[in-house]
């Protein structure tokens, strides 16, 4: 079974997970953690939400009191690791946050054209940049299906700029866990993404968030997707869900047991290049104030000493 090798940050503290209050200090501590447990990349999932950006834009109207991102970049660098550096989320997340119901993609699409060149800019040529991240998550054409308005414009944009770097983007399966009575079966969802593949270029690795599936059903989501994915010669990583999910329920307070998590990654091994989680942060550092976070972590950095002993 792979490790987990790869995490998201959020460094904003806007999304609907508990508050960290993280600055610069308690970056490097966790991002030290991180590279002692063996990971080796840190997706920024956005560079910029709503209005706020974590760096010095010249684009977004405001930022974080320090260059958040700059940070993270001269801290993986320090640890031998790489970062997938997020892009603009100005609308999406908006529609789940303020109860709105909608989201507006060609005001994402605008805003992200202008911050690419600058990010690039800034950080391109940073020798820990992997590529590139599109945050606005995808469940089919018709489950939030407006995405397409983004994912068949933006890649090709960033791919004509820097053809060297890769893209990574995050779909969601839609199971009953995440629509309920609307769910689709583990083949219908592998139809629409081939559809969806035909009209998308550009990205690279589609690292799927496997919690959206049950646990039970889990196996047959990844086998239906794979060999899609596989056909569209695109790479299949799994986001291993570190809190749970219940019959369209999350309980972000606190973080699963290990004896869960590994379940669920030994179920997507087969199917996968890595194993991603959401998010190390806030359900395995060994010093995250979420319930379970702590004895999470111990159980892993036991996990990892047993697999392959130079990690100790």
């Amino acid at each position: 079974m792979h490790s987990i090798t790869v995490t998201a940050i959020d460094l904003f503290d806007m999304l609907d997970l508990p508050r960290l209050d993280y600055g610069p200090e308690e970056w490097a501590q966790c991002v030290a953690d991180m590279a002692r447990d063996g990971f080796e990349m840190i997706c920024v999932q956005m560079s910029v939400i709503r209005d706020k950006a974590c760096y010095p834009s010249r684009v977004v109207p405001h930022h974080l009191p320090y260059d958040a991102l700059g940070t993270v970049f001269e801290l993986a660098q320090r640890h031998g690791m790489q970062v997938i550096l997020g892009l603009a989320d100005v609308t999406y997340f908006r529609q789940f946050q303020d109860n709105a119901g909608w989201w507006d993609p060609e005001e994402d699409l605008q805003v992200n054209l202008r911050v690419v060149p600058e990010l690039n800019a800034l950080y391109g040529d940073h020798p820990a940049l992997w590529g590139w991240y599109i945050p606005h998550e995808t469940g089919d054409r018709i489950h939030r299906g407006d995405v397409m308005h983004v994912l068949t414009r933006l890649p090709r944009f960033l791919k004509e700029m820097r053809p060297d770097l890769p893209i990574a983007h995050g779909p969601w399966f839609t199971s009953r866990l995440t629509i309920g009575d609307d769910a689709t079966t583990p083949a219908q969802f592998a139809d629409e993404w081939d559809a969806m593949l035909d009209e998308i270029e550009g990205i690279d690795v589609y690292a799927i968030q496997d919690g959206t599936a049950p646990d039970d059903e889990m196996s047959d989501w990844y086998a239906a997707a794979a060999p899609v994915f596989a056909a569209h010669d695109a790479e299949l990583w799994a986001v291993n869900e570190a809190f749970p999910r219940e019959e369209r329920t999350a309980d972000v307070n606190r973080a699963v047991p290990w004896e869960r998590l590994q379940r669920r990654m030994h179920i997507t091994s087969d199917y996968v290049k890595r194993h991603a989680v959401f998010d190390y942060p806030h359900y395995m550092s060994p010093r995250s104030p979420v319930a379970g976070a702590a004895a999470l972590n111990a159980a892993y950095r036991r996990w990892l000493r047993n697999r392959a002993p130079s990690l100790a």
